[in-house]
């Protein structure tokens, strides 16, 4: 039996990009990197149907609108390290990515993790949530994460109660 794996990678790494290159991204694109750029708001992603890996690590990212992931529905991994992420709307991933297992928000500038924001996120494994600015964690913002398994919280001042993290491996 003969197996054929195709992957379309795009790496757009330090380029000087003030926003998502929405019409130089293949429609069949499975790994974007637009890590060390300049862009500051993520809109919406333009439907892309076989991404599965997007980096946008070491960026100025300070706003994410509701609908940015929306089209990305077999995304597994999102890297939003390094970058100056403030707050995540309720419905940030309301509509997608449907998929994704790995959440990358270390070294942000979050300061408060709301009941809903990654509630349908149902694929989710892991967080990383280290070195942001946390002082406050809802006790039900992990709650329907029933595959969560690894939760990054270092060098944060927040403290979480014991039935908000049954099962988890906690790294703090």
């Amino acid at each position: 039996m003969t197996s054929i794996c195709t992957f379309i990678i795009c790496i757009f790494r330090a380029r000087g990009l003030t926003s998502i290159p929405r019409f130089n991204l293949p429609s069949d694109a499975t790994i974007i990197d637009l890590s060390q750029n300049q862009i500051k708001t993520l809109s919406e992603f333009p439907p892309l149907e076989n991404l599965i890996s997007l980096n946008l690590t070491d960026n100025i990212i300070d706003t994410i609108e509701p609908d940015a992931f929306d089209d990305l529905d077999v995304l597994t991994s999102l890297y939003l390290s390094n970058n100056k992420i403030r707050f995540i709307e309720a419905d940030t991933f309301e509509w997608g990515p449907e998929k994704l297992e790995i959440i990358k928000l270390d070294y942000n500038r979050m300061e408060v993790i709301q009941q809903d924001v990654f509630e349908e996120l149902n694929f989710l494994e892991e967080i990383d949530l280290s070195n942001n600015r946390l002082n406050y964690i809802h006790p039900n913002a992990f709650r329907e994460l029933k595959k969560l398994k690894t939760l990054t919280l270092d060098n944060n001042q927040v403290k979480l109660s014991s039935r908000s993290i049954k099962n988890l491996i906690i790294i703090s």
